[in-house]
């Protein structure tokens, strides 16, 4: 099968980010995304289709130029023409040219096509760097009450003790109308930095959350807990397709607060259907630092997350 590479503008493809969820690409994939990414590094973003004869099998987005390029999140391949990444890979490679890459996003579990990178033609490994995935899987339960019933029982008490405060109300809201609620998720993100004592990290997190958000507020979903007249905490996600990411949030530092909108966010990235997942975020146990992500990973297992590996590749390419 002859494989084209094509390269097309922004306004030339309007269904790139429906053909990426279809793929089951990151968030990073998004043209949201890659507009802020565009925006914040000056750089180019290059969006490639890759069709067999009329018809599209592939897309990917390549950032960067002049002999350094970053494959961001990978090739995206219709789920009928997964047999053709290597063929496809190759395709693209040739039609960038010479040389460094990059492959891998951290909000995507390994692709298992990525490990016939090394045997595509003109290819060379430089380096590759693994590291860990922590998502919910929920393929792993047959329904959400027994995904709900297998979460710890701590989780499930405090999520059980916001409901007995009869003023509580999580709302949900959903793409561009969620930005009202933006604020609500940083503040609380900050607050609960600062009651770690985890000084600039927080603003730092906190930063990167509010870019994220805007770049993919077409995506964004955040649950709000209000009790009586006043919005005490709220969390936030990025719902692209089935893998939902998990952006973070927070505010009252009471425990069934805080999981009362957990638990909405959570059935949300469940109601997406078979092969949903909410995604945490990535863990590298090399550089792990108990002090400071270890309630992060303890509340994460709580939610039965799943390590799937993931890695970032490097490597040149020579016609």
């Amino acid at each position: 099968m002859t494989l084209v590479v094509r390269e097309v503008t922004r306004s030339a493809v309007p269904g790139w980010d429906e053909f990426a969820m279809a793929s089951g690409a990151s968030m990073e994939a998004s043209r949201g995304w890659l507009d802020g990414w565009r925006l914040r590094h000056l750089g180019r973003v290059r969006l490639f289709e890759i069709v067999a004869g009329d018809t599209k099998v592939g897309q990917c987005a390549v950032l960067g130029n002049g002999g350094k390029y970053d494959l961001r999140d990978g090739l995206m391949l219709d789920k009928q023409a997964h047999s053709l990444w290597p063929q496809a890979m190759a395709a693209l490679l040739s039609r960038l040219g010479p040389g460094q890459y990059r492959l891998g996003s951290k909000w995507s579990p390994a692709s298992p096509a990525d490990a016939a990178l090394a045997d595509v033609p003109g290819v060379t490994i430089a380096s590759q760097k693994g590291f860990i995935v922590q998502a919910v899987d929920f393929s792993r339960w047959p329904d959400w009450e027994s995904y709900w019933q297998g979460v710890s029982s701590n989780v499930r008490r405090n999520v059980a003790k916001g409901h007995r405060h009869g003023g509580n109300l999580v709302d949900l809201s959903h793409g561009r109308p969620a930005l009202r609620r933006l604020p609500l998720v940083l503040r609380g993100n900050l607050a609960a930095h600062k009651r770690k004592s985890l000084g600039r990290l927080g603003w730092r997190v906190t930063a990167h959350m509010a870019g994220e958000g805007l770049a993919c507020r077409d995506h964004l979903v955040v649950a709000a807990l209000q009790s009586g007249q006043q919005r005490i905490t709220g969390r936030a996600s990025i719902a692209f397709g089935r893998r939902v990411h998990y952006l973070g949030g927070g505010g009252s530092s009471d425990a069934g607060a805080g999981w009362l909108v957990m638990h909405a966010l959570l059935q949300q990235a469940h109601a997406q259907g078979p092969g949903a997942m909410f995604i945490m975020g990535p863990f590298d146990p090399e550089r792990h630092d108990e002090a400071i992500g270890g309630g992060l990973l303890r509340s994460r297992r709580a939610c039965r997350v799943s390590d799937l590996p993931a890695s970032i590749t490097r490597f040149s390419f020579a016609m």
